[in-house]
């Protein structure tokens, strides 16, 4: 996590069986434990969803939601609000316990204190940067992919 990444999004596929967003061992043991993330996970958008309705993981979307934040997913992309609607029905359940409720919480909520969501808008850096610069092929983060473009467009006229 050199990058310092904060958070990052699973993947709709499954290895060995187990859909990326199910999937304990990678988001806990390889994610967290093996490489030292300390962010939080969001489901890729729908992905909730397919683990009951393509993958056949789990037979109900309570199941689909507890297996997600079991897994150590804390936010859901989006997409059918498998999360958003079924948490409550897999608590009374049995299926996923407060704790893991209060650990996708704080997990989320952490990263939103980083970026200084809840500062004042005067000591937060991020409401200083215009509407304007984003996407603009002036800044830093696209001017790389401007200057690829255009050089490719040059190649493909013969220039």
């Amino acid at each position: 996590m050199e990058g310092g990444a904060q958070s990052i999004m699973g993947a709709y596929n499954a290895i060995n069986g187990v859909p990326c967003n199910a999937n304990k061992w990678l988001m806990v043991d390889v994610l967290r434990k093996d490489w030292g993330f300390n962010g939080y996970v969001v489901t890729d958008c729908g992905a909730p969803n397919l683990i009951y309705s393509k993958h056949k993981y789990v037979k109900t979307r309570p199941e689909a939601a507890a297996a997600v934040l079991n897994a150590g997913v804390a936010v859901e992309c989006g997409g059918d609000d498998v999360l958003r609607t079924n948490f409550r029905e897999a608590l009374k359940q049995g299926l996923v316990t407060e704790e893991t409720l209060d650990r996708a919480i704080t997990e989320a909520m952490t990263v939103r204190f980083r970026l200084g969501l809840f500062d004042p808008p005067e000591l937060n850096p991020y409401t200083k940067i215009p509407v304007s610069a984003i996407g603009h092929r002036s800044t830093s983060s696209s001017r790389g992919r401007y200057r690829a473009n255009r050089s490719c467009f040059k190649k493909r006229a013969g220039e």
